[in-house]
């Protein structure tokens, strides 16, 4: 079950403080089985897939915005941890609008997707990718409690399925869109498609990439806010 929280801004009320600025001077932390992993990167991004694919995986064809983080390998296990929230999407219409990202959830499963809300697995080295578990968060919350430009300050919390809590307050930053499409389309084509989804959108077209070995082949255009490119 998912409900909206937003005890924290009372909290930070009481305390006065100014979340807009104060919640990026603090520290950056991510903790795993009660180790703290060095953080290798934190970002937000989001992903059109074709609406085949989406028809075909049972999914809603819109943008899924995901907010991830990967931590560098700690001492105490032998692998670093990737973390991957998937249930911020309802509600967000621009990038801009992560920012009021606040979900707790109760259950695994996203009851309006069928699909987790956060994604726990190790990182593997390339060679032993096909062997990743990946873990569902029994429960947990994601917020996202301050903006500023392209970086977002996000806390959370949780507790896999197999009871090993995670948390997290760390900065994130908005690293653009991805869209996917067929072999025969083009920078045109796609940017139509994120135009339809997004209108009036700010973002610009960073590069395309076609993969002609696939079957059948596919391209993807990412897209990324304006400052990243200097305009």
């Amino acid at each position: 079950m998912l409900r909206q929280i937003s005890w924290l801004a009372v909290v930070l009320a009481i305390a006065g403080c100014n979340s807009r600025v104060d919640e990026f001077e603090a520290p950056e932390q991510f903790m795993f089985a009660s180790v703290e992993m060095e953080i290798k990167h934190a970002t937000i991004y989001g992903v059109l897939n074709t609406p085949e694919w989406s028809r075909f995986n049972g999914q809603l064809d819109r943008i899924e915005w995901y907010v991830e983080i990967v931590g560098a390998k700690p001492r105490r296990i032998r692998t670093p941890f990737r973390i991957s929230f998937n249930s911020v999407s309802d509600g967000v219409d621009s990038w801009q609008d992560l920012e009021s990202v606040d979900i707790n959830w109760t259950d695994p499963t996203n009851p309006l997707t069928g699909t987790p809300n956060a994604l726990v697995e190790a990182v593997q080295p390339q060679w032993a990718q096909a062997s990743t578990r990946q873990i569902v968060a029994r429960d947990g919350f994601v917020r996202v409690v301050a903006r500023n430009g392209a970086k977002f300050r996000v806390v959370a919390e949780g507790t896999t399925d197999s009871s090993v809590p995670f948390s997290l307050n760390a900065t994130f930053e908005f690293t653009g869109i991805t869209v996917h499409g067929a072999g025969a389309d083009d920078e045109q084509t796609l940017s139509r498609r994120l135009e339809s989804e997004l209108p009036g959108h700010d973002l610009v077209l960073e590069r395309v990439e076609r993969k002609e070995n696939e079957n059948p082949a596919v391209t993807f255009a990412h897209f990324i806010p304006q400052a990243k490119l200097g305009i």
